[in-house]
């Protein structure tokens, strides 16, 4: 990837860290009892949303556990995001999951994120750009199919000298005459995030950068790289 890389992706997932947080001068010198008073409203909050029909007796219990891992897993996500010098003015980061930080922290989070977004529209724009002077406005006749954002390769073919990729959104994509010059880890079961379309020789070169599940943050992303002479999308049932 030229222009929306694995950091591109990184930063990506920094831009809204600022979001939903509210400033808390308790939370520049918190306690224990303060942190599981909070995270004892917030799990309440959770559990208010009525149960659907037919929910059975354990309910409340996997509503609660659910919560436990949506705590974590964001804890995880701010821990991952935030820069070091920002992590050390927060005494307790187990507070920002439950949306409450220092007030002091508060506006460094937030021009932190505004800078990760301006980088990530940048490159964003700029692989725009670079697209349109390449193709001067004429974009490969497969490119109104070629969306595979989020979809996870079920299955991959190899007939004669063409890459064939299957995934579960219902869609075929066969890559012509296909060499690839760059695979980092295996196809099946990976998920598609961003692609990047050159022209190369009578064809294109595609890059690709995709993720292993479980997915984390820094052993998950990979890239592909592959040139082919043409690109076909078929639904599944074709």
């Amino acid at each position: 990837m030229k222009f929306l890389t694995k950091q591109w992706y990184r930063d990506m997932q920094s831009t809204d860290l600022h979001l939903l947080l509210q400033e808390d001068e308790q939370a520049a010198h918190p306690t224990e009892e303060y942190f599981q008073s909070l995270y004892a409203r917030r799990e309440q909050e959770f559990l208010d949303y009525p149960p659907d029909e037919g929910a059975t007796p354990d309910w409340e219990a996997q509503q609660k556990q659910q919560f436990e891992e949506a705590f974590h897993a964001s804890l995880s996500r701010y821990i991952a995001g935030l820069p070091e010098e920002i992590k050390n003015c927060i005494p307790d980061l187990r507070l920002l999951p439950l949306y409450r930080v220092p007030p002091q922290c508060a506006e460094m989070i937030r021009r932190f994120c505004m800078e990760k977004q301006e980088a990530v529209d940048d490159a964003f724009n700029r692989y725009k750009e670079a697209l349109r002077l390449h193709f001067l406005d004429k974009s490969p006749p497969f490119m109104n199919d070629f969306y595979f954002h989020d979809g996870v390769i079920t299955q991959v073919q190899q007939e004669g000298t063409d890459l064939i990729l299957t995934f579960n959104l219902g869609k075929n994509c066969r890559f012509h005459d296909a060499v690839l010059l760059v695979q980092e880890k295996e196809l099946i079961n990976a998920v598609w995030f961003y692609d990047e379309i050159y022209p190369s020789g009578a064809g294109y070169e595609i890059h690709v950068l995709l993720c292993q599940k479980p997915f984390n943050m820094r052993d998950s992303l990979f890239e592909i790289i592959l040139q082919c002479r043409d690109v076909s999308i078929t639904r599944n049932d074709e």
